[in-house]
């Protein structure tokens, strides 16, 4: 795991407002728009959310139930923002593992810092829907802390009530990207518990603890068959350079070199699909 010391803020700033967080679901916003509990715009942008989840007081300490990776929820003070957060501090390695369904694994992951490492990567290829993560111990655990999405559903809880998005070509712009970029980042934990919808219909992509795997033999692509043109085009031309420097704080040598490969590999099977199918059934405007 990264050492500790690596740990440090990106920005601290002073600002008084309640808030909940709300996007809508574009490919390019470095910045997400933030709203308050009372449905208002806020001008806060990642980093000021940041300085919270990284140095807020903590008011209250709430494990949660549900999933495996000793989830807490926080609430957390930082000159008067009040946000919640999840807190998670699983940290778990194994080597040649082989899962129910087959799958082997060089290397299987299941570390906290992979949450700050799907948002820093997210950020870098213009996605606005992970919630800001950043590294952090909460009474001595290291662990990261993850902005909650608040008034939001589960795919789950959708799927049960029966719900279906107003606007269907959005929702399966906002699919095809969560395909790509599970399968980039080799994330076999997508569920219906942690693929979240807010009021407005936007999709929220969490709990990546599992993610960034190094898989034993090839990851299959066939669930990509479409992916939005700016997103493809963010990650034809992601700074691999970049990356690795962002991305050395929370995922070890061997989870990049294997986020490396199937970089490639996403692009061969893309570019062959374009081939075989044209641009205009392969890219979505």
């Amino acid at each position: 795991m990264p050492p500790a010391s690596n740990w440090s803020p990106r920005g601290l700033y002073t600002f008084g407002l309640l808030a909940a967080i709300s996007v809508s679901a574009t490919i390019g916003a470095q910045e997400r728009a933030y709203r308050g509990r009372d449905g208002s715009l806020l001008e806060l942008t990642d980093d000021q959310v940041l300085a919270v989840l990284q140095d807020g007081e903590i008011l209250a300490d709430q494990a949660l139930g549900s999933g495996t990776t000793g989830v807490r929820r926080l609430e957390l003070n930082l000159d008067g923002v009040v946000l919640r957060a999840v807190f998670r501090h699983v940290d778990r390695y194994e080597t040649d593992l082989r899962m129910r369904d087959g799958t082997n694994y060089a290397g299987f992951y299941d570390r906290y810092s992979a949450e700050c490492a799907a948002y820093e990567l997210g950020v870098m290829l213009g996605l606005d829907m992970i919630p800001p993560a950043a590294l952090r111990r909460v009474s001595g655990d290291p662990g990261s802390v993850q902005l909650w999405v608040e008034d939001a559903m589960t795919e789950g809880d959708r799927g049960e009530r029966g719900l279906e998005p107003p606007d269907t070509a959005l929702w399966s712009r906002q699919q095809a990207i969560l395909r790509g970029f599970d399968a980039l980042i080799a994330n076999h934990d997508r569920n219906t518990g942690n693929s979240l919808i807010d009021p407005d219909w936007n999709l929220w992509l969490i709990d990546h603890s599992r993610a960034f795997q190094v898989p034993r033999g090839r990851v299959s692509y066939d669930r990509v068959n479409q992916l939005p043109r700016e997103f493809w085009n963010a990650i034809v031309n992601l700074d691999v350079d970049e990356a690795r420097n962002r991305l050395g704080d929370y995922l070890d040598r061997s989870q990049i070199r294997a986020l490396f490969g199937r970089h490639q590999e996403l692009i061969a099977h893309v570019e062959n699909l374009i081939a075989q199918r044209g641009t205009e059934a392969v890219l979505i405007d």
